[in-house]
């Protein structure tokens, strides 16, 4: 199961939840006796099921590698299995948090994506990469150090920015040049924990 979930939140209950450093969920949760989240690939149907027309949302990444008997992965929605936190979700438990667009539209293929041209497109291929659901799902660097033993070469940094805000608006909407990402690239390449020594082509 993934290690990584996302918990949809209000402008209101985001506020709340940073300033009580924890979170005991929305009057679902509540209700339900656990707290609610998806994975990325069934982020978007949550979304539009249970927030439809609101706007503001905060999108907030889970990190679920230090929960283990409050963590269940449960049968729910079209028989897909979902994770639900039986427990108060803690605030150091949030990777990061990204306001959903007022009026974010996630494109339904590859090529509408923003920075999405004929090369991404043959690297999306080169890599499997068919869907945006299947792209908001990845993370750049796994993708780029993919890609350079695929090709056997070594890959223009730039590319991950382009992975990186491709997936970024494939996650939520919000469409951003492939150099705004080009900062927290350069901060990965000083700490050293930028891919770049993998050249080995795979089959």
């Amino acid at each position: 199961m993934s290690e990584t979930a996302y918990k949809v939140l209000t402008a209101d209950q985001w506020a709340q939840f940073q300033a009580d450093g924890i979170f005991h969920g929305a009057p679902i949760d509540v209700s339900d006796g656990y707290i609610h989240m998806s994975t990325a690939d069934q982020l978007e149907e949550t979304i539009s099921k249970y927030f439809g027309g609101q706007t503001g949302l905060y999108i907030a990444e889970i990190d679920l590698s230090g929960f283990s008997e409050t963590l269940k992965w449960e049968e729910s929605r079209g028989g897909a299995m979902f994770p639900h936190l039986y427990a108060p979700l803690p605030r150091t438990a949030v990777v990061s948090v990204v306001l959903r667009p007022l009026s974010a539209s996630i494109p339904a293929n590859l090529a509408k994506l923003r920075n999405v041209g004929k090369a991404a497109l043959g690297d999306f291929a080169l890599l499997d990469i068919k869907t945006v659901s299947q792209l908001s799902a990845c993370e750049p660097g796994d993708l780029f150090t993919t890609l350079q033993a695929r090709t056997g070469q070594r890959q223009d940094p730039c590319v991950w920015d382009v992975f990186a805000a491709t997936i970024h608006q494939a996650r939520t909407g919000d469409a951003q040049d492939w150099w705004a990402f080009t900062a927290e690239r350069k901060a990965r390449q000083s700490q050293n924990v930028f891919p770049t020594k993998t050249f080995l082509k795979t089959n």
